[in-house]
C-alpha cells in the first residue's frame, strides 16, 4: 500500500493500518498483462502488480462515501445514503 506524504508517495506496511481507502481504475487490456505475472508474496492488490511491471500510479484525494459493497447490509446501507428520497 502507498501513502501520502510530504515528500511524495511511499510504501508501507498494511499491518500497522487498520482502515484505508483504495478505490483504483486500470485499463483492462493492461491489468489483464500485470494479472498474467507470476505470484510474489508482495503482491497484495492489482496496484502491487501494477508497480511491479514498472507501471505508474496516480492518486486522488477520496471521498468517505466511496464505500465497499462486500456484505448485504452494506448494500442496504449504500441504498440508504444514495436514495433521492
Amino acid at each position: 500500500m502507498r501513502i501520502a506524504s510530504k515528500s511524495g508517495y511511499h510504501s508501507v506496511d498494511r499491518d500497522d493500518y487498520k482502515m484505508v481507502q483504495t478505490p483504483q481504475v486500470f485499463d483492462v487490456q493492461n491489468l489483464q498483462e500485470v494479472m498474467d505475472s507470476d505470484y510474489e508474496k508482495n503482491f497484495t492488490d492489482e496496484a502491487t502488480l501494477w508497480e511491479n511491471k514498472g507501471k505508474s500510479l496516480y492518486f486522488f484525494e477520496g471521498d468517505h462515501q466511496n464505500i465497499k459493497i462486500t456484505y448485504p447490509s452494506d448494500l442496504t446501507y449504500a441504498e440508504a445514503i444514495f436514495s433521492e428520497d
